[in-house]
């Protein structure tokens, strides 16, 4: 009976030495994102005539302008849309 478990541990352990030499010597490689989170610009502003600040968005990477205002009294954010600056720019230089 004892020697029945010795060489049960002895194979569990040649298994785990096995394993980790394995895990050791394999090729290491490299992986990137396969994509890039994007990069914002945030800028504070004012409405003129308006009670509620404005957050103004530039997301560089898409090339997106958006902004975000919170309505104090109504208490809800309110979103535009995002327009293309890439379209806006081009359409400056007519």
């Amino acid at each position: 009976m004892r020697r029945k478990i010795l060489w049960a541990l002895v194979g569990v352990n040649a298994v785990l030495a096995v394993m980790c030499l394995s895990y050791l010597f394999q090729a290491q490689s490299a992986t990137a994102q396969a994509q890039r989170p994007s990069e914002y610009i945030m800028v504070p502003g004012k409405i003129p005539g308006g009670r509620t600040g404005i957050v103004y968005v530039v997301d560089i990477t898409n090339g997106a302008l958006s902004a975000m205002a919170y309505d104090d009294a109504g208490r809800k954010m309110g979103f535009m849309r995002p327009l293309s600056l890439e379209a806006a720019f081009r359409a400056g230089q007519r």
